[in-house]
């Protein structure tokens, strides 16, 4: 989920996006788990951010500061807005017919970028939801190892 909803910020803004960690810190909470729905989790997500974002999301390190505080009013009613375009573009995705799974990929590129594969080929025709045969049909890939430095927390 969080690597839709990065892929989302990076697609839809060029610089001064919301931060990793606030996206985080506002999708944990929100995420429920559905068992070979990873469509309709990260629907149940997308949709609870706007509101997370509008209310202020506390840091998970420390619970004086909002996360929130760093974007301006203006900056996060545009990104909650953004989010509820996002979650617009889900839902049609979902409804959509097999014959509109070309139509699908593209929405969803437009909204993660190239994040999600253009292979509407990959898709199940006697699908009758093709948003989760798109995501189903792809293999995870894991990300780069990160090499940590040693931090000091106090």
């Amino acid at each position: 989920m969080i690597r839709y909803i990065k892929g989302f910020r990076d697609q839809q803004w060029d610089e001064k996006g919301p931060s990793s960690i606030l996206l985080m810190a506002a999708a944990c909470p929100l995420f429920e788990f559905e068992s070979k729905r990873d469509d309709q989790a990260l629907l149940t997500v997308v949709e609870g951010i706007p509101k997370a974002l509008r209310d202020g999301v506390l840091s998970p390190i420390d619970s004086n500061v909002f996360l929130t505080d760093a974007l301006s009013g203006e900056d996060l009613e545009a990104a909650a807005e953004k989010f509820e375009t996002f979650g617009q573009y889900l839902k049609a995705c979902m409804g959509a017919s097999a014959e509109a799974k070309v139509s699908v990929c593209g929405w969803m590129r437009q909204m993660v970028g190239d994040r999600f594969p253009n292979r509407p080929d990959l898709i199940d025709d006697k699908s009758s939801n093709v948003l989760p045969a798109a995501i189903a049909a792809i293999d995870p890939e894991p990300g780069e190892m990160e090499i940590l430095k040693r931090s000091k927390s106090g």
